[in-house]
């Protein structure tokens, strides 16, 4: 959730700086905050391949508009992994 909105916003998508808030949130109810380390660079390009989401070489992104509203965004997963 927390790299969710880390993409929403470079994408400028996010209305308003989201990412603290709901890390603050997710942090407080005791959920992770941070990918699994073993997904980075490659290996998340990878496992975003097999994604159900993916259409056409590319992933339907759910992007993070406010706390409540979110919008699809066709991404190529190597876009995502850079803007994390």
């Amino acid at each position: 959730m927390v790299a969710a909105c880390r993409v929403s916003e470079a994408l400028g998508v996010a209305a308003q700086p989201i990412t603290a808030r709901v890390q603050r949130l997710l942090e407080r109810a005791g959920l992770p905050t941070e990918l699994p380390g073993e997904l980075r660079g490659p290996q998340l390009v990878t496992a975003m391949r097999t994604d159900k989401k993916m259409t056409g070489g590319r992933v339907r992104f759910v992007a993070i508009e406010d706390v409540g509203r979110t919008r699809l965004v066709d991404l190529a997963s190597s876009e995502i992994v850079k803007l994390l």
